[in-house]
């Protein structure tokens, strides 16, 4: 039967020769722990909440910090943790107007799953990946591309997490108060 039929032949040589030539991607970010709770890039919760940076003022672990470490797998210097919190900050407030405006025009009876991907679909057109492979830009550099859509898309997130929110819990009262 068809759906048997290997689609590649992989081998530990080609996993460290860095997958060339496969059509596949390794990304190990979680898994569950010896002692039985999930764990992410090795560490557990327990062991996360301990050493990555806290929300200014709590006990609580930032969540900048959380995707620091679920991109990067390292405890963020203080210098880097600030600097990424100042970046997400950024992207966050450079969502185009016109994906807000969709965002905060959606139905509030609209489910949320579905207005947030519809917020994602709209802003597509504003990938920065999809803006070089128009312009040409060279194969060995669109992960740069891919890397500043994700951080992108990171960022905007949060943005159309709360706005929904906001919008269907609170009538879209306080939508625009500062992060």
């Amino acid at each position: 039967a068809k759906s048997t039929k290997p689609v590649q032949t992989m081998t530990v040589g080609n996993v460290v020769g860095g997958l060339r030539g496969l059509p596949c991607m390794l990304w190990e970010i979680s898994g569950t722990a010896p002692t039985g709770e999930l764990a992410y890039h090795g560490k557990n919760l327990v062991e996360l909440d301990r050493d990555l940076p806290k929300w200014p003022g709590t006990q609580q672990i930032s969540p900048e910090a959380m995707i620091w470490w679920l991109y990067t797998a390292t405890v963020p210097t203080v210098e880097q943790f600030n600097a990424f919190v100042a970046d997400m900050r950024r992207r966050w407030e450079n969502v185009p107007k016109d994906v807000i405006q969709l965002c905060d025009s959606l139905p509030t009876t609209m489910d949320a799953n579905t207005q947030l991907a519809t917020c994602f679909t709209a802003y597509g057109p504003h990938s920065k990946f999809l803006a070089a492979l128009a312009k040409g830009a060279h194969k060995k550099d669109l992960w740069k591309y891919a890397l500043e859509d994700t951080l992108d898309s990171t960022a905007a997130s949060v943005m159309f997490s709360s706005r929904i929110y906001i919008n269907k819990v609170h009538g879209g009262k306080g939508r625009d108060a500062p992060l």
